[in-house]
């Protein structure tokens, strides 16, 4: 008597991520919880780049004006701004890097492989490049208007009364 086939396995359903439920049909609506987080992380990276753009200047600005003597022309607290605020914003930075990446990643919008800037994909290509980049981008560019218009307004409402010591 021939060996009877064996009975083929049975195809076993992936396990649903921890913060799916198993019911939730494919495509909807991340629960409250991911909603939650990713919303915290959007507000984390916004306050994170305005700290970025306006915190760290302004800190580095009166750090430099409270070591200068009055009357004394030093190039120290100058000398001091220039070099500690694109310092600090270079340590800063990443810190933004990594909450954008907890952003995609909780989103389940992660590559593999290395991203290529939507100005250097071809129209050729298939893949929808905007749907998996994080929002870092966007955020950056309001608080670099923010920081434009926070100086703007700075300049103009308080830049005719600062007067030179001694003059």
């Amino acid at each position: 008597m021939p060996p009877s086939p064996s009975p083929r396995p049975a195809q076993v359903p992936a396990p649903a991520p921890a913060d799916r439920v198993a019911t939730d049909p494919p495509g909807s609506a991340p629960p409250l919880a991911l909603r939650v987080r990713a919303v915290a992380l959007v507000a984390a990276m916004a306050v994170g780049s305005i700290v970025l753009w306006i915190g760290i200047p302004v800190l580095w600005i009166l750090l430099g004006g409270l070591i200068s003597t009055p009357g004394t022309p030093s190039f120290a607290p100058i000398a001091l701004v220039l070099v500690a605020t694109p310092v600090s914003m270079a340590f800063f930075a990443p810190l933004l890097g990594r909450l954008d990446h907890a952003h995609r990643e909780l989103r389940g919008a992660l590559r593999d492989g290395p991203r290529r800037a939507a100005w250097n994909t071809s129209m050729r290509d298939s893949q929808d490049t905007t749907a998996q980049d994080g929002i870092l981008e966007r955020v950056m560019v309001v608080s670099v208007a923010l920081a434009v218009a926070v100086a703007g307004g700075y300049l103009a409402l308080f830049g005719g009364s600062m007067s030179v010591p001694g003059t």
